[in-house]
């Protein structure tokens, strides 16, 4: 969906959250596919391995900013 949007708005993707989903995403697939997850982590810059980082944290969903992103992704759609 974000990368769809900066193309609809001619906005570049911004590229500390396109790498931060990168890494989370290595993490949470090291279980599964761990060779392929420690190439992605050394790709990523990091020394340690993998199995070593820490889980991604979360922050619990704000309901408010919710309600503002789909009136936002809605206006969107339609605009």
């Amino acid at each position: 969906f974000y990368r769809d949007w900066s193309i609809r708005c001619s906005i570049p993707m911004h590229k500390t959250v396109v790498m931060r989903f990168i890494s989370a995403l290595t993490v949470m697939m090291a279980p599964i596919t761990p060779h392929w997850c420690e190439m992605v982590w050394g790709l990523l810059g990091h020394t340690t391995t993998v199995c070593d980082a820490r889980w991604p944290a979360f922050s619990p969903c704000d309901k408010a900013l919710r309600k503002e992103y789909i009136f936002f992704r809605d206006f969107l759609k339609n605009f």
